[in-house]
Order: C-alpha cells, then sequence, then structure tokens
C-alpha cells in the first residue's frame, strides 16, 4: 500500500506539472512566451520519457538482488548504472545547448529564438538527475520510496510556482526555464544525492569519484570540438547540422 501510495504521488505531481505550465505560462506571459516555453521544454521531457522506458525492464532484477541480499551487486549496479547515464546525458544535452538557437531555427524560425535558451536550460538539468537516476530504481527495489518519490513530487510542483513567480516578475519564457533549472537542480543535489549514497552505503567522494570524473573529459574533449565545429561550418541547414551533432 505504501508504494503504491508514493508511486502515485510521484505520477501525479509530474502530471499536474506537465498540465499546470501551459496554464500557469498562458496566465502570466504572452502568447510568445507560451510558444517558446512549449517547443523549449518538449526535448527534456521527450528524454525523460525515453529514459524512464529504458530503465523500466531493471525493476525485477534490482529487486530479485535485494531479495537475495546482495548488497555489493547493488552498489556495483548503482555506481555503474550512474555513471553511464550521467555520460549519456552530457552527451545528449550539451550539443543541445551549443546548438540550441540553430536547431530552433530550423525547426520553427528565427521568431522563437527565445525556445533555444528555454531548451537550452532544461536540458542542463538532465547531467545532475541522471547521475543519481539510480537513486530512484533502488529505491523502488528496495521498498524505500518515499524520499526520491517526496522528492520528485517537490520538484514538479516548486517547479511550476518558480514558473508562475518568474513570469510574473517578466523574466520571461527563458526566466521561468532558469527558476525551473535552479528548483531542480537544488532538490536533486541536497536530497536525492545523498539518498543514494546513504542507500547502497558510498561516500559522496567515492560516488562523485566513480560516477561524475569518468565524464568530465569526454565532457571537455565533445565541447570543444561541438564549439569548434560551430565556428567552422555555421550550420544553416539541416544536414551541416547533422554533421556537427555527430
Amino acid at each position: 500500500a505504501a508504494f503504491g501510495g508514493w508511486t502515485f504521488l510521484k505520477g501525479a505531481a509530474v502530471v499536474s506539472r506537465r498540465a499546470g505550465e501551459p496554464v500557469v505560462v498562458n496566465r502570466m506571459a504572452g502568447a510568445l512566451e507560451v510558444s517558446c516555453f512549449h517547443l523549449g521544454s518538449l526535448v527534456t521531457t521527450q528524454l525523460q520519457f525515453l529514459m524512464a522506458k529504458i530503465l523500466q525492464p531493471m525493476h525485477p532484477p534490482l529487486a530479485a538482488l535485494h531479495a537475495r541480499g546482495e548488497t555489493e551487486r547493488l552498489r556495483a549496479v548503482f555506481l555503474r548504472g550512474n555513471r553511464l547515464a550521467f555520460i549519456a546525458a552530457l552527451f545528449v544535452s550539451l550539443p543541445l545547448v551549443v546548438y540550441r538557437e540553430e536547431l530552433v531555427a530550423l525547426y520553427v524560425g528565427d521568431r522563437f529564438l527565445e525556445a533555444g535558451t528555454v531548451m537550452g536550460l532544461l536540458v542542463l538539468q538532465l547531467p545532475v538527475r541522471w547521475s543519481s537516476i539510480m537513486a530512484g530504481m533502488l529505491g523502488a527495489a528496495t521498498d524505500q520510496q518515499r524520499t526520491p518519490a517526496s522528492a520528485v513530487s517537490v520538484i514538479n510542483l516548486l517547479a511550476l510556482v518558480a514558473i508562475g513567480v518568474s513570469l510574473g516578475i517578466g523574466t520571461g519564457a527563458a526566466g521561468a526555464a532558469g527558476a525551473a533549472l535552479l528548483v531542480t537542480v537544488l532538490i536533486v543535489v541536497t536530497v536525492i544525492w545523498p539518498f543514494g549514497w546513504r542507500l547502497v552505503e558510498v561516500s559522496g567522494w567515492s560516488w562523485a569519484r566513480a560516477c561524475l570524473l569518468p565524464g568530465l573529459a569526454p565532457l571537455a574533449a565533445g565541447l570543444l570540438a561541438w564549439l569548434g565545429l560551430r565556428e567552422a561550418i555555421a550550420p544553416t541547414t539541416w544536414s551541416s547540422l547533422f554533421l556537427c551533432f555527430s
């Protein structure tokens, strides 16, 4: 019953944010900001959905490992899964940040360039969230859903409030995206990260060394390459943009 309750709470918060965002943005801003925020948030929403589908088959094996008391293997899965997800998040989000304006200009035109800024800000949450993505998975497998479910619920509800407040003070769609990013990062770093460390009994430094540090060298190399290609090619067509991404 408790498991189902926390799962329901998390799902309800996610649905409430998705349903509430267009209402809040439409109420607090103009039609252009509504369009820019919607377009900019599509990529992050779809990537989060895709990752959830990829991870879904892992629930039964993780529950089996917990039932057999294989703590060491759970710890190894936690660290390896977070490391791979973090690196994947970097290689998905960084080119979207670098080529945000070119992508939006080709997709919908120059009028909606602010959508590129929204997209760039929102995708920056992915490396932070995915670097601890196994915390929620192991929380479900070990029947310790309270902390991750509460954190996800608070992230979605506070982000909705932050979006409304930002728009209310005139920051536009980009400011609203920045506020949502700030709320997400703060809660993930202060709640989800420590929860995962306690769950598998590792220190923060051990987790960072195993999950974050291996991604820093590829991050630097990839970022330099994408920035260099942007300057060298200046993509203005889908084919040149695809060449830069690849």
